[in-house]
């Protein structure tokens, strides 16, 4: 399981620009490098600038890249003014939600950031609860006496905190799931496409294909359906049948605007689309940071949505779904994500991400990807566990969203590589890369308006952030 590390999460006020659209008379200050104009309006209180760059949208950017190919018309924005100020929480509506988790997640990550010196001392699991203010962590015996004195502090602060008894620990059960779903074993013909820890800490959750399957069948049953007990070393096993999970990103599109943030659409040596999800610096270099599924075409240089070329490939992770992209000296903006609606919406707000944290199943969540736009409250459903997708590659990640939720979908085809993140004062902590999706349904392109070319997902599974940041020691996605 991977621990959250968690960054200080102090207000950092950060000035960030655009590229201003045709038609924008901007200050004379600032000229990108492309000739154009950089411009944003004041500040708000909280140190955010709303910055207009038109058809750059927020959004959740799934396993699937997107060859591109001219829209026809022209693509415009709103004023430079225009759209709502962002609220300290957020952009989109999940402002109250974030507002409430805050202090739950602060206490969640004093728990997880002394589990992360001692990784193999029994913690299992932890999940959060807004409606009861509170948490209930997992673990195999007793607590130590860091944890327990920790947890009293918590409830002498009027935190809901419950200890539940576990009868393994994350490790062992991240390695029994690993096993069992790199060994090619069948269940009953079907091919396992998902293994974790179960929600009650002490079995193990397999997924089992179902081709004509659209949503997991609620009907579960308690039995290890024929996986060699080799495997499951005596841990019992709950069997679910539900649809590989696919990779979302193969759309023809095109739009304007030339700043690097995550939530943006980025154009790959084969003119596959996808969505940036955040930028790093590491030493003296800065990175793109997107999918790794975005990056296995043809080699060469990435683009921004307009075509401007910033960065070529220098590492992809399969495990944690991440690519690293070396950007050009002086093309870093410092890491910051859009929110707001689709391509071709004017006014959409910039956030800088002022820390990085792992997610906690109770957790809610925004996506951003670049054609579905910012969707935020989304629920973490599962924690992190090891899904094969329909691509084969075996990663490690969790989910947000429901079947029953009330969004249309979470994310769809261009999304994948985008940012995944929580909303704070002062900005937002960065989660995770969309990674891959369950369909539901077509949905439509927004830059063309015709059905997109695979299906769009209720359910997004992402990838985390400072697991794939590891590959870089020092990294940091907080602007210095």
């Amino acid at each position: 399981m991977t621990i959250a590390r968690r960054a200080p999460l102090a207000a950092m006020a950060l000035a960030l620009t655009v590229a201003t659209l045709t038609g924008f008379t901007p200050p004379p200050d600032r000229p990108d490098r492309s000739g154009s104009m950089e411009v944003c309006s004041p500040p708000h209180p909280g140190g955010r600038f709303l910055c207009d760059h038109g058809v750059l949208s927020a959004g959740a950017a799934l396993a699937l890249a997107v060859p591109l190919a001219p829209v026809s018309g022209a693509v415009t924005g709103g004023g430079l003014f225009s759209g709502t100020a962002p609220s300290a929480d957020g952009a989109s509506g999940g402002g109250s939600v974030m507002t409430r988790q805050a202090p739950i997640l602060d206490a969640a990550y004093e728990i997880t950031d002394l589990v992360q010196k001692y990784p193999d001392r029994g913690y299992n699991g932890l999940r959060i609860s807004v409606e009861t203010y509170g948490y209930t962590v997992r673990w195999k015996g007793k607590p130590p006496g860091n944890i327990a004195r920790v947890i009293a502090s918590h409830r002498r602060k009027g935190l809901d905190v419950t200890v539940a008894a576990a009868r393994y620990s994350a490790v062992e059960l991240k390695k029994r799931s690993h096993a069992i779903i790199t060994s090619g074993v069948r269940v009953n013909g079907a091919r396992i496409v998902s293994a974790g820890p179960g929600k009650d800490g002490n079995s193990l959750a397999v997924g089992i294909e179902s081709p004509s399957a659209n949503r997991p069948v609620t009907r579960k049953r308690k039995a290890s359906g024929g996986i060699p007990s080799a495997l499951t070393r005596g841990i019992p096993v709950t069997l679910r049948t539900e649809s590989a999970a696919s990779p979302l990103g193969d759309e023809r599109t095109g739009f304007r605007g030339s700043m690097v943030f995550g939530g943006q659409g980025l154009r790959t040596a084969d003119s596959a689309w996808c969505t940036i999800g955040f930028t790093g610096r590491a030493g003296s270099k800065d990175y793109v940071i997107t999918a790794e599924h975005c990056a296995t075409g043809t080699p060469g240089r990435f683009r921004t949505a307009t075509g401007d070329s910033f960065g070529t490939l220098r590492s992809r992770d399969v495990v944690n779904d991440a690519a690293f992209i070396e950007m050009d000296p002086g093309r870093s903006n410092g890491s910051a994500v859009v929110g707001g609606d689709p391509v071709r919406s004017p006014g959409q707000p910039v956030h800088p991400v002022i820390a990085t944290a792992d997610v906690f199943e109770g957790q809610f969540v925004c996506l951003s990807g670049s054609l579905t736009g910012e969707v935020c409250s989304l629920p973490v459903t599962d924690g992190f566990r090891w899904v094969r997708t329909t691509d084969g590659k075996v990663r490690w990640s969790a989910a947000a969203g429901r079947w029953d939720y009330p969004v249309d979908h979470t994310a769809g085809p261009g999304d994948s590589g985008g940012p995944v993140y929580s909303y704070r004062p002062g900005g937002v902590v960065a989660h995770g890369l969309i990674s891959s999706g369950t369909g539901v349904k077509p949905c439509p392109n927004p830059l063309t308006g015709r059905p997109r070319s695979d299906l769009c997902s209720k359910v997004t599974h992402f990838t985390s952030i400072e697991r794939a940041m590891a590959r870089y020691p020092g990294m940091s996605l907080t602007r210095r």
